[in-house]
């Protein structure tokens, strides 16, 4: 029987430059939401009078205009993302898919994980009486999405 994946210890990394060409990626915490990641390639219409039925070509993938992360609100995670202003950013989400990975009961093993560029923007959700806050970071992609392409790996 096939056994699917927890969500727990999923995570939205930035990457934080040192000197050089050093650097790290930093995790945000308290993350409650990811969105669909990855795209679909659209069709083409390339039919001719030739053709009995329509005919179609791949076309460009479309990821969307913004990919939605959210987070329980704390001052300092808030803090922190609204910190990023809107230039581009490198941005990773690692999943916990790993060979033997206990994210639950012990330790999370990353197998899974997409990096790209983006530029993000941040809005506090809306509320009701006697809910918990929450914040969204909202990041355009400026750059394609590479899975298990890792740009600052040695």
């Amino acid at each position: 029987m096939a056994q699917g994946l927890l969500t727990c210890k999923v995570k939205l990394e930035y990457w934080v430059a040192g000197t050089g060409s050093t650097g790290t990626w930093t995790a945000l915490p308290n993350m409650t939401e990811i969105p669909d990641i990855g795209g679909t390639q659209e069709s083409i219409e390339v039919t001719t009078l030739d053709n009995t039925q329509h005919t179609y070509m791949g076309g460009l993938k479309d990821v969307g205009d913004s990919l939605d992360f959210t987070f329980l609100h704390t001052p300092e995670g808030f803090a922190t993302a609204n910190g990023f202003g809107h230039d581009e950013m490198e941005w990773k989400v690692s999943l916990p898919d790993g060979a033997n990975s206990d994210p639950v009961g012990g330790s999370p093993v990353y197998g899974t994980f997409v990096c790209f560029k983006g530029e993000p923007s941040v809005r506090i959700n809306g509320a009701g009486t006697n809910a918990a806050l929450y914040f969204t970071l909202s990041i355009k992609p400026t750059d394609d999405l590479q899975f298990n392409v890792d740009p600052h790996a040695n």
